[in-house]
């Protein structure tokens, strides 16, 4: 046997772990999905809107803090490969120092943001969240370890059970009267148990002292991924924040409310096939066309998932809140979760698009792409909110997202021979499909006479497995780039009595 595998088998190779990664992924993302679905509903009868609103700038400003904690070690330290163990000492103090910067950051704006926004429970909010960054930069090494060996299966467990738990401890503080404390409580106490499994989990080999010499080589490149790190919290987080400058509380609680709605969707699928593509495409840094290949692969199926999953939440808004929430009080949501639901479809790529260009060592165009399109974020999101009004700020986060997400693709694939073309095509397929099968059946809502509760629920019974099931057979039909590595996946994770009718999908596709 040869001593290296040939170039075929190992993209082959790579592409099947980056695919299986992105199915323990997804496969938790869904049960997480339903969990954070019923948590969210819940806390709408216990929290008003305003506490809502203050909580989304809290949570704005924690995100900013933990950038100083994280900057990009993924990113930068799986590109060691097999050097790697000789790192992780340096990391781990360095990443411990940045945590306790973010934490000082914190307790020095407290204060003058309460005041700013002239809201002293922002305040609170924020000096009780200083020591979250502190916490989290213990979770560096253990996790960079996990990801680099491809651990998918552990990796993504321990993720689900701690963000189940959180939500869960969430609820139940809030039902108790804490407010919107019982977000920043429920993470003081979840996230230590969480670092400390996963510590043991991933055992991270033994490395040298603290070594401040060797931060100025990793701070070199960390410096640039900031940059995109920075950006996407400015594309992710910033909107409560620029949206309270010229709202009420009420109004930045209604966006936030549908923004984090949303955006469950994009963190907890494109960001588990962001810690898979890292490590995968990371060894095949010395071909760019087989790591190209290998990103189109995973990004296929991600969009597969991830656009009817957007356009379907949008879809159902309405029945939604008339089913599940106070009608009352949230009466206004429809209109801002549909904007941004369509929207997020051409962001589900983001993060790997940013693990591309990371792969292939490109951090100075990285940092200059993310400082341009935040700035470019910030500006139109300012643009839609100076009406005070969250509808119009969620329609120009979205145009933004519609230009936005084509463009960096196009950017991250052009060392390859990729084209605007090809960018479009790869959003486009899934886009159109998903709306061609979603809206025949959201006229069920005006089909079926009748109002009250039981009847929003029987079209909602109806709208759902009834749209999944034409989008499924439309892919069958169309058969898409991406459709059969998707079949491959749900027909490996299936439970043992589903098997046999993907199989037989899988047969009559190909």
């Amino acid at each position: 046997m040869s001593e290296g595998p040939s170039p075929k088998p190992r993209s082959d190779s790579l592409t099947s772990r980056v695919a299986t990664g992105v199915t323990w992924g997804v496969a938790s993302a869904i049960v997480y999905q339903l969990v954070a679905l019923g948590v969210q509903t819940a806390l709408t009868y216990v929290l008003e809107k305003s506490q809502y609103g203050t909580y989304g700038k809290a949570f704005a400003v924690l995100g900013l803090a933990m950038l100083m904690q994280q900057l990009g070690f993924n990113e930068v330290l799986l590109r060691r490969g097999k050097q790697l163990r000789l790192w992780l000492g340096s990391a781990f103090w360095l990443a411990l120092l940045l945590g306790f910067s973010g934490a000082g950051v914190l307790a020095l704006v407290a204060v003058p943001l309460g005041r700013f926004y002239d809201d002293p429970q922002l305040t609170l909010l924020v000096l009780l969240a200083t020591p979250l960054p502190i916490i989290r930069s213990l979770a560096v090494v253990p996790t960079v370890t996990l990801v680099a060996a491809m651990r998918f299966r552990f990796h993504y467990s321990l993720m689900l059970v701690s963000a189940l738990a959180t939500s869960l401890l969430t609820l139940g503080l809030a039902h108790q009267g804490f407010g919107s404390k019982a977000f920043i409580i429920a993470m003081l106490v979840v996230e230590p148990c969480s670092v400390a499994v996963l510590w043991k989990l991933a055992r991270p080999p033994g490395w040298p002292g603290v070594r401040p010499s060797r931060w100025r080589f990793l701070t070199k490149d960390l410096r640039f991924v900031f940059g995109s790190n920075l950006s996407r919290w400015l594309r992710s987080s910033i909107d409560p924040l620029v949206l309270g400058i010229f709202a009420t509380a009420s109004v930045v609680g209604l966006y936030f409310f549908a923004q984090s709605i949303v955006l469950q969707i994009v963190r907890v699928v494109s960001l588990n096939l962001t810690g898979v593509l890292l490590p995968a495409l990371n060894q095949l840094s010395d071909a760019p066309k087989r790591q190209t290949d290998a990103f189109f692969h995973a990004a296929r199926v991600l969009l597969l998932i991830g656009a009817p999953a957007c356009i379907g939440l949008g879809a159902i808004g309405p029945l939604f809140v008339r089913v599940f929430l106070d009608a009352g009080k949230w009466h206004d949501l429809p209109p801002v979760m549909s904007v941004l639901s369509i929207g997020m479809v051409f962001r589900l790529l983001d993060e790997p698009i940013n693990a591309l260009i990371a792969a292939q060592g490109r951090f100075r165009l990285g940092f200059r792409l993310s400082m341009t399109t935040g700035v470019a974020y910030v500006a139109t999101c300012a643009a839609g909110a100076m009406a005070g009004d969250a509808v119009r700020t969620a329609l120009a986060a979205a145009t933004f997202m519609l230009v936005n997400g084509p463009l960096l693709l196009t950017i991250a694939i052009r060392p390859v021979g990729g084209s605007v073309r090809q960018a479009l095509t790869l959003f486009a397929i899934p886009f159109l499909l998903s709306i061609a099968a979603i809206l025949p059946w959201m006229l069920l809502d005006r089909a079926i006479p009748g109002k009250g509760h039981l009847r929003d629920v029987v079209v909602l019974a109806c709208m759902i497995p009834g749209a999944a099931a034409t989008y499924l057979l439309m892919l069958a039909a169309a058969r898409p780039p991406g459709w059969h590595e998707l079949l491959d996946r749900m027909i490996a994770i299936a439970p043992g009595r589903l098997k046999p009718a993907f199989s037989r999908i899988a047969r009559l596709s190909y």
